[in-house]
């Protein structure tokens, strides 16, 4: 069981507005990108995804299915409030090892 912080997102539009369809997952080493497939299969493996919102609160990433039918991502926190994912930075890069 691992946990990663989402630091990237990409996101395309589609017939229900946009979905996410790739993001950066950093843990301690490096920088890796996964598709919401990954991390879905991932999380049910016992594997934790999460972001830190505006006040440095922690929240959980979530799978979600998008209206158009694609699989996509949400961040939820505890307290009941969501996130766009597409608010992280744009994933521009391959994996590579963190500095």
């Amino acid at each position: 069981m691992a946990t990663y912080r989402l630091c990237c997102a990409l996101s395309v539009g589609c017939s229900a507005g946009s979905h996410v369809v790739k993001v950066g997952a950093s843990n301690t080493r490096f920088i890796a990108h996964f598709t919401p497939t990954e991390i879905w299969r991932a999380m049910a493996e016992g594997d934790w995804f999460y972001t830190r919102g505006e006040l440095g609160i922690h929240t959980m990433i979530r799978a979600l299915r998008c209206a158009c039918g694609e699989p996509s991502l949400r961040a939820r926190s505890r307290r009941g409030s969501t996130e766009p994912i597409e608010a992280l930075p744009r994933c521009e890069h391959s994996a590579r090892p963190r500095a």
